[in-house]
């Protein structure tokens, strides 16, 4: 069977990538909840290390564990049509959705490749985005690199996006969050905000 992800390492694993000197975390996983992972996020979060975590794929409008963990950008999956995939958890925290339908990817056999769906398969095109973003600024803060990915994220149609007060990067929706992150916009919103601050 499939190794599952014990929460009792996860916490140790967050703070020795923080530790040794990770820019980003990734993690298309869901654990149940522990205060030694609470800690751990928080102490990425002071260290200026970005954390992006899957929504999960449980049918559920709620997010799984750590993607509903609030320092965190979490992540769901579109289709093809831009629709969120019926399995994608939404609901509060959710940051922005990448496509998470029939990605082409190595597999868990040796040596193999094939097409999958999840938000595991979308969560680490956003760590890509935010890792190009930090190549053209690395001096960005997490809450900058946030602002970016959901200030820049491509709006979709037949959602409705509104205003709220605990989405202060812009119009949130709770099946999509801000949007589909959009590399270039992103790009070229952290090279501008790199040319005003320094």
């Amino acid at each position: 069977g499939v190794q599952r992800p014990e929460s009792d390492i996860i916490d140790d694993a967050i703070i020795a990538a923080v530790d040794n000197g990770c820019r980003i975390i990734q993690f298309s996983l869901s654990v149940p909840g522990t205060y030694a992972i609470d800690a751990a996020l928080e102490y990425a979060n002071a260290q200026n290390v970005i954390v992006v975590c899957a929504s999960g794929n449980d049918y559920m409008n709620y997010l799984s564990y750590p993607a509903s963990h609030p320092s965190v950008i979490a992540v769901g999956a579109i289709d093809q049509n831009s629709r969120k995939t019926n399995f994608s958890n939404y609901g509060v925290n959710l940051s922005v959705v990448a496509p998470g339908v029939d990605i082409y990817s190595t597999t868990l056999s040796s040596n193999l490749y094939g097409y999958s769906d999840g938000t595991s398969f979308a969560a680490p095109q956003v760590s890509a985005v935010i890792a190009l973003i930090l190549s053209v600024n690395p001096y960005l803060s997490c809450d900058e690199a946030r602002y970016i990915i959901e200030s820049t994220a491509q709006k979709i149609e037949g959602y409705t996006f509104d205003v709220r007060d605990d989405s202060p990067n812009g119009t949130w929706n709770e099946k999509v969050g801000y949007g589909i992150v959009d590399a270039y916009a992103a790009v070229l919103a952290a090279k501008t905000k790199y040319i005003q601050n320094h």
